[in-house]
């Protein structure tokens, strides 16, 4: 079940990033058969133009006699550029610090995917952890996450989302999520963006040193929010709680994100992980301390 889990993960993102290929790909072949258009219309009126019929055309066009507005006047290499798509795309790598179930200092690597496409965004996570001292694993965590989300307009969305944690310590082999729901953006400026979002879902689970898995029903609730606080500095946070009959996990990051300079990020963050009903031999609270540089691809 474990690696059928990592599947369905592995598949979500690989479509995600297949479709949002395509769309690029058809971007490009209408923009070149626009042009071929324009270049056969052209060459079929090249008498005309040799004439100065072309030429009266367009004096008697409504378009010669309109008034230049401020967007025309700015030349092309100067307008401001449209948000790319892939915004929110990134890697980054560094230390960790954890507490809790395990203390240690070590490594840990993050990888974020995001792409935008009309009322559609597609959304992939990968991050791993892991903590050694003197040859001895302390700490080590996969986490892996795909997201759908439909804007019905501009304060309302659905979404469908899975998730996928191989927490050596945490007395779980695995714990996949799989969840649909409604979402709302509260706020929504420009520097200010708070969202949201509850479903119910489906999570699967193995307990280590335990053959059986468990198939239970699960309400997903979480929320997040943005805050440009200046050209450079920004603060984000994220938190969702998964609630099932056997447990309540909740978990929770606040990340304080500085810009450098073009495509290079410092991200100082602190994570919070909360079972209500934690395994035997496992703390119910762990938190992690991180400081990574984050190249973003856009």
């Amino acid at each position: 079940m474990r690696i059928k889990c990592l599947a369905v993960i592995i598949v979500g993102l690989l479509g995600v990033a297949s479709f949002a290929y395509a769309q690029i790909n058809s971007g490009n072949d209408s923009t070149n058969a626009n042009n071929s258009t324009a270049n056969t219309t052209q060459g079929s009126n090249g008498s005309a133009s040799q004439s100065g019929d072309a030429i009266v055309k367009l004096e008697k066009s409504p378009i010669a006699n309109c008034p230049p507005c401020p967007q025309c006047m700015v030349p092309k290499n100067k307008r401001p550029k449209a948000p790319s798509p892939w915004k929110g795309t990134n890697i980054g790598i560094g230390w960790v610090k954890n507490t809790g179930n395990t203390v240690s200092n070590n490594f840990t690597g993050t990888s974020n995917f995001q792409y935008r496409y009309r009322k559609w965004t597609y959304l992939g996570q990968l991050n791993y952890q892991r903590n050694s001292s003197n040859n001895v694993v302390s700490a080590e965590k996969w986490f892996a996450q795909t997201e759908i989300k439909y804007n019905l307009h501009d304060f309302n969305y659905l979404f469908w989302q899975t998730n996928y944690t191989d927490d050596r310590f945490d007395g779980y082999f695995y714990i996949f999520n799989s969840t649909a729901g409604y979402g709302r953006r509260i706020v929504n400026l420009d520097n200010f963006n708070l969202n949201l979002y509850l479903g119910p879902g489906y999570q699967r689970l193995k307990i280590r040193g335990s053959n059986e898995t468990d198939s239970l029903p699960v309400l997903t609730a979480g929320g997040n929010f943005v805050w440009q606080i200046n050209k450079r500095v920004q603060l984000n946070e994220t938190a969702q709680t998964f609630m099932t009959s056997e447990n309540i996990h909740s978990e929770a990051t606040t990340a304080l994100v500085v810009s450098l300079f073009e495509h290079w990020d410092i991200n100082l963050s602190w994570a919070l992980d909360h079972d209500s009903k934690p395994q035997d031999g496992a703390h119910g609270t762990s938190t992690t301390t991180s400081l990574q540089v984050v190249y973003n691809i856009t």
